[in-house]
């Protein structure tokens, strides 16, 4: 099976996952409620079931075809069928009256479907690490066996496991830096839910929605390999279903649970975020139920399968590590008391200095709240998709702005009816505004470096979302059009300001496509060229190859230490297809190659080799065949980020 035939099969089973949990769901629990658990099913949900298959070595193009089966014979049930037609019927009518909320979500996510066909991955971080990953679960299947430039790529990565359908279905990487994405959906889904009480007309709760997601930090996410969006989206969702749920039935205790267990696979500085999170859901679970008069062990028993299936699907990066490594968390090295996991990077690097110091820190409240207040006193003063302080840019002072216009219209109404003798009472939700607000200052105090903005997203908008839900009489309507009409011009102000001002923006994307073939970014799927250093690269059309890297050793306990530039960012030799096979090599006088933690020769099979410059003549010496072999085809020259320059080889010979 085809890897473009895989991920589209992918694609429809996503479309179909979304669509009957939310068809199933709609009538018993609201259409709000219902768009989101279906999102979360067809994007958290989906992305777990396939990293549990990888972790068994099932590819995900079998798991793909098993689930998609599964959904087909689900419509044998008549219960299934009814619910499905009844569904349907709930989503016209729905349809007819949120036709605006729609629209605004549909324009959003194809703006950034359009921005993912022109732009290749731009970003570090994607082509160090996360494109290495995702190019290795798409020709692999598995989690197992991977050839490693940096151990980087053995970090949780449960974005880049959602990802492989949008990164294969055209048979070309043109889609892998839009894998974020969904998520964006999924964020703006979880406000729309949390809203509702608040705000009854759904494009108002989409209006709002879509003036949070306009922060710089945010709106730059879904057009880069990062996973932070992913990250914040799952642990908002997360705080959203555990503050908001007041009757916990299996399916709503699983939807939460596995926004939870996303946020441990994402990355693993979610490790607590994570058991703080499943705490609080089984907590709440326990007390509403028991409270409802159910039994103690009966609710125990709900709430331990239904958290423990997808907590353990999360495990499945940890697993494997453990396995490989003997620690769960390599490359990171873990000394806590008895516990002690061998690693490269120490712990203490993550949690020491401006990150924080220790898993707890009340200090970083002092950190977040300076960087919202560098972004609305003095906007984003590093405008690019990793803005570090500021990111957030004014949109906190928007939503201050908007929730302040409203509270002003209801005190005067309040004062005028006062007069009248017509007050309204108040219909505030203190409560779950507090919980809301308390769970993400809990959080942020356990989150490292929380003066950087793409690692506060998550929390952030929990904060932003309980202001909005502030309230202290009935409104008429006409406030809260006005006061969301205001808030939609905001939205459209800021976006404007990100796409020509913050790189990788459009007005940065229209300069790139008129750059010449030496200053094209080196990427796979770049629509614009290739740079000369690469043009040695057979394209996907030519078939896949494979090609050992000389490195360095990749990750030392200070960090990436390679000086190369292919060697520190190797995505863009995987190819067009993501097929191409990398294995990196260190030069001895046997010619070893390290894969994986292993030692053997990759060399008598290589296709081509990227070599140090200055090992060149020492290699020619043990390259099977030697000089009637290998051939000069390229080079890569030195520059001041990359100080070592490289020679590429190819093997003529058999």
């Amino acid at each position: 099976m085809s890897s473009a035939f895989a991920g589209s099969i992918g694609l429809l089973l996503q479309f179909a996952l979304f669509a009957l949990a939310y068809l199933l769901l709609a009538r018993s629990r609201g259409h709000a409620r219902a768009l989101l658990y279906g999102a979360v099913v067809a994007v958290y949900g989906y992305a777990l079931t396939l990293a549990f298959g990888l972790l068994f070595g099932i590819p995900w193009a079998v798991t793909n075809a098993v689930l998609l089966l599964l959904v087909g014979l689900s419509f044998l049930s008549r219960r299934v069928r009814k619910g499905v037609a009844n569904g349907w019927g709930e989503f016209a009518g729905a349809a007819r009256t949120g036709w605006g909320a729609i629209v605004i979500v549909g324009l959003i996510a194809a703006f950034h479907v359009a921005i993912g066909v022109v732009k290749p991955e731009l970003s570090v971080d994607g082509e160090l690490y996360h494109g290495p990953v995702l190019a290795l679960l798409v020709q692999s299947g598995n989690l197992w066996g991977w050839n490693a430039l940096n151990e980087y790529v053995f970090y949780s990565d449960l974005t880049m496991v959602g990802g492989v359908n949008l990164a294969s279905f055209t048979g070309e990487a043109r889609f892998d830096d839009a894998l974020q994405i969904p998520h964006l959906v999924v964020l703006m889904l979880a406000i729309n839910f949390a809203l509702k009480s608040r705000f009854p007309r759904a494009w108002m709760r989409v209006g709002l929605a879509a003036l949070i997601v306009s922060a710089p930090v945010i709106w730059m996410q879904p057009r880069i390999l990062y996973v932070d969006l992913a990250y914040g989206t799952a642990l908002v969702t997360c705080i959203f279903l555990v503050v908001l749920t007041k009757r916990f039935g299996a399916v709503d205790i699983l939807v939460a649970a596995t926004a939870a267990a996303a946020v441990l696979a994402t990355k693993p500085t979610g490790i607590l975020t994570s058991v703080l999170l499943i705490a609080a859901l089984a907590a709440v679970v326990i007390w509403r139920r028991m409270a409802q008069g159910a039994r103690f062990w009966r609710t125990f028993g709900i709430a331990a399968l239904t958290i423990g299936v997808p907590s353990l699907a999360a495990l499945s990066f940890y697993i494997r590590n453990f396995v490989s490594f003997s620690n769960p968390v390599y490359p990171v090295k873990v000394s806590m008391g008895p516990i002690q996991f061998p690693g490269i990077v120490d712990l203490s690097v993550f949690t020491s200095g401006e990150r924080g110091t220790g898993l707890f820190d009340i200090q970083r409240i002092g950190s977040f709240l300076d960087g919202m207040a560098s972004g609305v006193l003095h906007g984003m003063t590093k405008p690019d998709y990793d803005p570090r302080a500021g990111g957030f840019g004014h949109v906190p002072a928007f939503v201050l702005a908007v929730v302040a216009a409203i509270l002003l219209a209801q005190l005067v109404l309040f004062l005028v009816r006062r007069r009248r003798g017509s007050a309204a009472p108040a219909r505030g939700q203190w409560l779950a505004q507090a919980a809301i607000a308390g769970l993400s200052v809990l959080i942020l105090v356990m989150q490292p470096s929380t003066f950087d903005a793409r690692y506060v997203i998550g929390p952030t908008v929990g904060l932003l979302v309980a202001m909005l839900m502030t309230t202290v009489i009935t409104t008429p309507r006409i406030v809260d059009v006005l006061a969301v009409s205001l808030a939609m011009l905001l939205a459209t102000g800021q976006i404007v300001w990100n796409e020509r001002n913050v790189y990788p923006g459009v007005s940065a994307l229209l300069q790139m496509r008129s750059f010449d073939s030496g200053w094209q970014p080196d990427t796979p799927g770049n629509p614009w060229g290739t740079p000369d250093y690469l043009a040695w690269l057979p394209s996907s059309d030519e078939g896949c190859v494979s090609i050992a890297v000389q490195t360095a050793g990749g990750l030392t306990p200070v960090g990436l230490t390679e000086q190369s530039l292919l060697a520190t960012l190797p995505y863009s030799l995987y190819g067009d297809a993501l097929c191409n096979t990398v294995v990196p090599i260190e030069f001895d006088e046997n010619g070893g190659a390290r894969e994986g933690g292993t030692q053997r020769s990759a060399l008598p099979t290589a296709d081509f080799a990227v070599l140090y410059e200055s090992d060149a003549a020492a290699w020619s010496e043990v390259l099977p065949g030697g000089a009637d072999c290998w051939i000069e085809v390229g080079a890569v020259e030195a520059s001041p980020s990359y100080p070592v320059a490289a020679v590429v080889v190819r093997n003529i010979c058999d």
